[in-house]
């Protein structure tokens, strides 16, 4: 296990605006033409150092145990967010989910699940486990990944793009409720930064031992949808988590509800008729 400690301050304030802009990609590729996005003006850099609260640990994981040690004293609610080695030829089928993020105020975890032998039990726990925010963007296409891959379901997922515009109507009034917006736009409008976003790591082997660009870009992706979450619930206090939480069962997308008893494996849920 690798540990990497902050010591700065953060840097960010509450209410930062920021205009013009762009769309997070991640290692997945190109945008969507589907999202909200724009070209980024010279802001500063979104990174996790400089944004954490001090004392904050970035752990590199490549155990099983050290995963499942690590997620004891974590509770969420987590930033989440996955990175798979790109393909560049032609019909070849898309890499199962090398890298696996979480991050929450204090501590990120970077997992490496090609590095593993099994699925580790606790980050299955974790995962299934609709009391537990993972909040992203796109999640929806994550999760449905997360179960081809590795047959793991996704419950309690947030999508910060239906977040923020029920938390903040006004500003999203003018985009298409179907389009996402992406990470890199929220860190712009909210943290008045733009996101560690080169081709060059984004497309780059994340099978491979991680390199500190590496870690560098995933931890800041991670901890960024922490604080757009936590941000987007301050403006909006009584937003309800139903209008942008989703429980995907099997990959298929369910409403947020509090199941009574769910198949995670077979996708049936019985569920409570109050959410």
């Amino acid at each position: 296990m690798e540990t990497i400690e902050s010591r700065s301050r953060p840097t960010y304030r509450r209410n930062d605006r920021a205009p013009n802009p762009t769309k997070r990609t991640g290692a997945r590729g190109f945008a969507n033409s589907a999202s909200v996005t724009s070209s980024s003006p010279a802001l500063p850099l979104f990174l996790w150092r400089e944004h954490a609260i001090p004392g904050t640990e970035v752990k590199y994981l490549r155990t099983e145990k050290e995963v499942n040690v690590a997620l004891k004293s974590m509770k969420g609610p987590f930033g989440f967010d996955l990175e798979w080695k790109p393909s560049f030829v032609r019909g070849m089928p898309e890499a199962p989910i090398a890298l696996l993020q979480l991050a929450q105020p204090d501590q990120i975890l970077l997992i490496q699940l090609t590095a593993m032998k099994n699925f580790p039990s606790r980050l299955r726990d974790v995962l299934e486990d609709y009391e537990v925010v993972k909040a992203g963007v796109g999640i929806g296409g994550d999760a449905k990944k997360l179960w081809r891959d590795y047959g793991v379901s996704l419950l309690g997922a947030v999508e910060l793009s239906k977040l923020a515009r029920v938390a903040d109507p006004p500003r999203w009034a003018t985009t298409k409720t179907s389009e996402l917006i992406g990470l890199a736009r929220l860190v712009e409008i909210y943290r008045s930064h733009q996101m560690l976003k080169t081709k060059k790591v984004k497309l780059s082997n994340w099978e491979q031992p991680l390199d500190p660009k590496q870690i560098e870009y995933a931890a800041s992706d991670a901890l960024a949808g922490a604080i757009i979450y936590q941000h987007l619930l301050d403006l909006d206090p009584g937003a309800h988590p139903r209008d942008y939480t989703f429980n995907y069962i099997a990959g298929r997308g369910e409403p947020y509800v509090r199941p009574q008893a769910v198949s995670l494996q077979t996708g049936v849920a019985i569920v409570s008729p109050n959410p």
